[in-house]
């Protein structure tokens, strides 16, 4: 009987750590004492702090959860990789949840992106990022993967488009720890998706289950 190990790539640990480094992140300073977390303050139905510097990466502080609410799709991927890294499964309801933070996180980066001008050349790297995480979840969805495996890598993607942007915006006011965080964790994720991308899945169920 394949055993949930069997299916496991060797770099299902590092998926697990980086979800859960991610997670952490989140309430880490990223520039200018601000964390992810704290972004949440100005969502629209959220009164929005007030700046009297004027020092925030986005001129209007009311768009400043743009670049915060996207990070909690880390929750998520901590969450499926510790389930895929124990059991090689995941529920129906579990990836559906996984899709739905996926299509919101990769929404809110999109509508994000200068698509004028010099701006969209500096910043299209994580326009690139979700195109070709796109075209990456068909051809895996194709070949066989086990459906567990595609959302982890499918949110791990859209997780890299979204670092590739707010690392770029904070570029120009000085990294803290949570910026240096998501870094790692991005590069974490991309050795993670090329490495299951381009192993086999024999004996795997493309329901996201193990065949006996």
């Amino acid at each position: 009987m394949t055993t949930a190990l069997d299916c496991q790539s060797r770099f299902s640990v590092l998926a697990a750590v980086c979800g859960c480094a991610g997670a952490v992140a989140v309430f880490l300073p990223f520039v200018q004492h601000v964390s992810a977390a704290s972004t949440l303050a100005t969502l629209p139905f959220v009164r929005p702090p007030r700046d009297p510097n004027g020092m925030n990466i986005f001129t209007n502080l009311d768009e400043l959860w743009r670049l915060g609410t996207p990070m909690l799709i880390t929750f998520l991927m901590a969450i499926a990789s510790v389930r895929w890294l124990r059991c090689g499964a995941s529920s129906k309801l579990e990836r559906a949840l996984d899709y739905v933070a996926c299509i919101g996180a990769a929404g809110i980066v999109s509508s994000s992106l200068p698509f004028m001008g010099e701006a969209w050349a500096f910043y299209g790297l994580a326009g690139l990022v979700l195109a070709a995480g796109g075209w990456l979840w068909l051809r895996n969805r194709r070949a066989g993967m086990p459906a567990a495996l595609n959302a982890i890598l499918a949110m791990e993607t859209v997780f890299v488009a979204y670092a590739a942007l707010v690392l770029l915006i904070g570029l120009n006011d000085g990294w803290q720890t949570g910026a240096y965080t998501v870094l790692a964790v991005a590069i974490g994720c991309v050795v993670h998706v090329a490495a299951a991308s381009t192993s086999g899945y024999r004996g795997i169920g493309t329901s996201g289950h193990l065949r006996p």
